[in-house]
């Protein structure tokens, strides 16, 4: 965990893309609620999962699309959310080099 307390972040420049890399930063955490900065490489994903309580991604830089392996997929545009239901399955994919908070309810 590394919280970062009394400090001045810019989420959309922190954390650039690596080639090739799914990149990850908790920035926050006090075992009720999360935020990890995301950055995707154009191309990159992140594998299929499930979350035990609602998740939101918030789309900082670039464009990515979120799917659930058989069912749907949207994009969502820099400035937009998307919210997924607890237990969910679902994905997300850059579809150009992306950048994403990912806001998590632990209770």
């Amino acid at each position: 965990m590394k919280t970062r307390k009394g400090n001045i972040l810019n989420m959309g420049r922190d954390n650039e893309p690596v080639p090739g890399c799914t990149v990850s930063e908790s920035i926050y955490d006090d075992g009720r609620q999360a935020i990890t900065l995301f950055s995707l490489a154009k191309g990159t994903n992140i594998s299929a999962e499930r979350y035990p309580h609602p998740t939101m991604y918030l789309t900082l830089r670039g464009l990515p699309t979120f799917f659930s392996p058989d069912e749907w997929r949207a994009e969502a545009g820099e400035g937009e959310q998307f919210v997924f239901e607890k237990g969910g399955l679902h994905s997300v994919k850059a579809v150009t080099k992306f950048k994403m908070a990912l806001l998590l309810t632990l209770d």
